[in-house]
C-alpha cells in the first residue's frame, strides 16, 4: 500500500515532520506578533495616562495661580487651557471649573498611539484617557 503524498499548499507544509515544525514556527510567530502589539498598545495606553495627568496637573496651577491673582473666569480657564497647550499640544482640556473657595479644577483627555485598542469597537473606549487634577492658589500670609 503506497502512501499518497499531498503536495498543494498549505497541505503540503503540515504534512510530515517538516510540515509539523513548520506549524509550530508559523504558531510561534502569530503569538508573538499578538504578545508584541498587546505589550505595544499596553505601553501606550500608560503612556497617554501619565501624560494626561501631568498635563491637566500643569493646567491646574497655571489656572489657580491665575485666580488667585485676578479672579477672572475667563482668563483663569484661558490660562490653563494654554499652559496645558504648552505641554501637550494633543491632549485636549475637556473642562476647567472654578470652586467657591477658589479651587481650580481641570479635566484632560488624551488619545493614546495604539495600533489595536483604537481600532476595535469595544476595546475604543480605552484608547482615550482621562485625567483631572485640583488646585489652590497661594495660602494667604
Amino acid at each position: 500500500m503506497r502512501r499518497r503524498r499531498i503536495t498543494n499548499g498549505v497541505a503540503s507544509l503540515l504534512a510530515g515532520e517538516s510540515g509539523y515544525v513548520r506549524g509550530l514556527i508559523l504558531q510561534a510567530l502569530l503569538a508573538m506578533t499578538i504578545l508584541g502589539l498587546a505589550i505595544n498598545d499596553g505601553g501606550q495606553i500608560v503612556s497617554a495616562q501619565v501624560r494626561a495627568e501631568s498635563v491637566a496637573r500643569v493646567a491646574a496651577r497655571a489656572g489657580a495661580d491665575t485666580w488667585y491673582r485676578i479672579h477672572q473666569p475667563d482668563r483663569t480657564k484661558a490660562d490653563a487651557k494654554a499652559a496645558a497647550a504648552k505641554i501637550d499640544p494633543t491632549a485636549t482640556v475637556t473642562d476647567v471649573d472654578i470652586g467657591t473657595d477658589g479651587t481650580v479644577t481641570v479635566r484632560v483627555e488624551k488619545q493614546a498611539n495604539t495600533l489595536v485598542v483604537d481600532r476595535l469597537g469595544f476595546l475604543k473606549e480605552y484608547a482615550t484617557q482621562v485625567a483631572t487634577d485640583s488646585e489652590t492658589g497661594p495660602a494667604p500670609r
